[in-house]
């Protein structure tokens, strides 16, 4: 994906995105916070990864599948307004 943005991602960037990782571990996210609140998530970030995807002829079939998954979520989580 980041490729076919014309992105060019250095090992060292990887290696950052896996040291915080590692450093973070423990803590709850923020997502896993908002669906226990009832409150929306930032879950669109992985939607639009997903069509931007879909935008290059890729597919990100995580990403879309985690977008619907955390969607469902937060409708059952949410009282009825």
């Amino acid at each position: 994906m980041a490729a076919a943005e014309g992105v060019t991602l250095l090992d060292a960037d990887l290696e950052r995105v896996f040291a915080s990782t590692e450093k973070t571990r423990a803590n709850t996210n923020a997502m896993l916070q908002d669906l226990r609140r009832g409150a929306a998530t930032e879950i669109d970030a992985n939607g639009a990864v997903a069509r931007l995807a879909e935008q290059h002829g890729l597919s990100a079939p995580t990403h879309a599948a985690v977008a619907r998954l955390v969607a469902a979520s937060e409708k059952l989580g949410r009282p009825e307004s």
